[in-house]
């Protein structure tokens, strides 16, 4: 019995962390979209979303420790974030998933203010003071 009730809570954490970074991605995206000025390249379009989805990775780590989930499951918790953000399959948020990775510099960036972001969000709820993460570190990356 103590072993069902265990995987509903699993469960129910893994839903609640998907489900608050799905909403912290909705705000940030929201947030960088008003601050978006002008028209941008396609090369910027392409640079944005790489830098939005690194940051969406760092925010879904910070999720899966402040949730409690297991280290092999944190893989498979990013792709499906991913995936549904993103409304990608799981070759396509796999692939996209690797892409994040292979930029090393981005990687650190991104990634790490995701985690901080996301980090102060579950803390704080929706603070000013990473209201414009993501908006920010795309106009640092070049995009705006």
């Amino acid at each position: 019995m103590f072993g069902y009730l265990k995987e509903i809570v699993k469960k129910a954490d893994r839903m609640r962390a998907a489900e608050r970074v799905r909403d912290f991605m909705i705000w940030q995206h929201n947030n960088a979209l008003d601050c978006n000025t002008g028209e941008m390249t396609d090369e910027q379009m392409s640079n944005a979303d790489l830098v939005e989805t690194t940051f969406l990775r760092g925010a879904a780590l910070a999720a899966t420790g402040w949730f409690g989930l297991r280290d092999y499951d944190q893989a498979l918790f990013l792709i499906n974030i991913l995936g549904m953000y993103k409304g990608l399959s799981y070759e396509q948020a796999s692939r996209e998933l690797m892409r994040t990775i292979l930029d090393e510099e981005l990687e650190r960036r991104a990634s790490y203010v995701g985690y901080l972001s996301m980090s102060q969000y579950l803390t704080n709820r929706r603070s000013n003071t990473f209201s414009n993460s993501l908006a920010e570190l795309q106009k640092a990356c070049g995009n705006y």
